[in-house]
């Protein structure tokens, strides 16, 4: 849209009130960028928070519906389950792990639903066709330990991190 901020931008008028004194440029241009960098902090954060709102709902809408007693026709054909959950998941995997705070956030909020999520589908997969889903394994109940470990791309041999589950 034509003339909307979808970024915070730095405050242009940091006058003083006229009960204050002109501070110097050194200390308006501090404040500017203190604010400026509070601006931002906030916006990351209601961004995260919106995302972890929208998927923990998307993911407790999915189990409500898998854990029903419905048609499993019916189930074949909801939106929920065949376009936005696998959208939602997929999404998931790409935000970094790189970024402690962010991605513990996510794991804290959604890493219950998700599992829940993942072993109601799971029941679902008929015994013919699980030897091809997931390796041919179940997922077990109890207490896992997830590990980041830095490793090296292939591309650029720059630092990344990768996550084993177990």
């Amino acid at each position: 849209s034509s003339g909307e901020s979808y970024y915070p931008r730095p405050y242009r008028d940091m006058s003083p009130s006229p009960a204050e004194s002109p501070p110097s440029s050194e200390l308006l241009k501090s404040k500017i960028r203190e604010n400026y960098r509070q601006r931002i902090c906030d916006w990351n954060s209601s961004l995260s928070t919106e995302g972890i709102s929208y998927a923990y709902e998307v993911l407790a809408k999915s189990i409500k519906l898998l854990s029903s007693d419905t048609d499993p026709s019916v189930l074949d054909s909801s939106i929920l389950l065949t376009r936005v959950l696998p959208s939602l998941v997929s999404s998931l995997c790409l935000i970094p792990s790189s970024i402690p705070v962010l991605s513990t956030r996510y794991a804290m909020a959604l890493l219950p639903l998700l599992t829940h999520c993942a072993k109601l589908i799971d029941k679902m997969i008929l015994p013919d066709y699980r030897s091809s889903a997931l390796g041919g394994q179940t997922i077990k109940d109890g207490k896992w330990v997830i590990r980041a470990t830095p490793s090296l791309s292939a591309s650029g041999g720059s630092r990344s991190n990768s996550n084993d589950g177990g």
